[in-house]
């Protein structure tokens, strides 16, 4: 989620640049899901119908995403019943990054209706040594008033099963309701990724996309990276096993930014942020001169020169090795 206005990237602009990126994207981590995955209308569900265009509350909403999605009891129960909605495939356990061992969910529900005993949400999943299928749910009590509620909960990942995992959310609600209006949920901010925890009370997250062929990074994807003022030449962040390389996050160390984008090393040599180099360091720019302004931070512990910035096709580039750029 972008700020309004980075003013560093304002004042940067005003000199006229050949590009300039000022990498305050919504890159914060790998979304698990789709849009349309967070929307019931595309979930099975029991007991209850759904609604994607929902009328919201008074309540001022706690996430800023204009997806909504609501399920409604398909009628006033006379006693305790169990209404449920579970979603599609929404992914591959083998295809998570079993180094981080666990995947966050989380949303905001609006608790429309007072008659209700409990809550479960969890996952589902085809269980290789069981033979069967297996759930994983956090139950959490209801609330005695109408208001947004928060569940964010961290998932271990089963060990040795690669089948698809499917999202649970199941209300067990009570008699007492005049009409099924009574027994409305609206969910807002639905997210699940790797390592969401900080970061998905503001974001989504964004899944990958492909990168340009002109690359040579296929199959590999990324999330892109404005260009500031011109809708053409992107950036990306890059995605390496369902890990975002450089992602934003922490205190910016320039005023008038949002954040600071951290460099995660590629286990395999991989760039982890590639932007249009507009001539600098290939034979385009031959004969030409550039300059590269960034601000950036490093902890230079290394007895090997390591290179931070250079073309993809080739070696040419700044390296740091102990406290020396070269």
């Amino acid at each position: 989620m972008a700020i309004v206005l980075n003013d560093y990237a304002t004042r940067a602009f005003s000199e006229h640049p050949v590009a300039i990126w000022n990498l305050d994207d919504d890159a914060y981590y790998v979304s698990l899901i789709s849009d349309s995955q967070r929307l019931f209308s595309n979930w099975t569900k029991t007991g209850c119908t759904a609604d994607d265009s929902p009328d919201l509350p008074p309540a001022q909403s706690p996430f800023d995403s204009d997806i909504y999605s609501s399920i409604i009891a398909n009628s006033v129960p006379m006693s305790d019943t169990t209404i449920q909605a579970i979603s599609p495939s929404l992914f591959q356990l083998d295809n998570l990054n079993q180094n981080l061992s666990t995947f966050c969910i989380n949303l905001y529900l609006y608790q429309q209706s007072l008659f209700v005993n409990w809550y479960e949400i969890g996952y589902k999943y085809y269980d290789n040594f069981l033979g069967a299928e297996k759930e994983i749910v956090q139950k959490i009590s209801a609330t005695s008033t109408k208001k947004w509620i928060n569940f964010n909960h961290t998932f271990a990942i089963p060990q040795n099963d690669s089948h698809t995992v499917k999202m649970i959310l199941r209300i067990n609600i009570k008699s007492g309701g005049a009409s099924t209006e009574d027994y409305t949920f609206i969910v807002n901010g639905m997210s699940v990724g790797q390592w969401s925890e900080i970061t998905c009370s503001k974001s989504l997250g964004r899944q990958g996309e492909s990168l340009p062929a002109s690359c040579g990074l296929a199959p590999l994807t990324g999330i892109s990276a404005d260009q500031y003022g011109v809708l053409s030449d992107n950036g990306y962040y890059i995605i390496e096993d369902n890990i975002l390389l450089a992602e934003n996050q922490g205190l910016p160390i320039i005023f008038g930014t949002d954040s600071v984008t951290k460099i995660i090393p590629s286990q395999f040599e991989n760039p982890s942020f590639i932007f249009p180099g507009k001539g600098m360091l290939n034979s385009e720019g031959r004969y030409k001169n550039y300059s590269l302004e960034m601000w950036i931070k490093i902890k230079p512990n290394t007895l090997e020169s390591r290179r931070i910035v250079g073309p993809i096709s080739n070696d040419y580039g700044l390296y740091v090795r102990e406290g020396f750029i070269s």
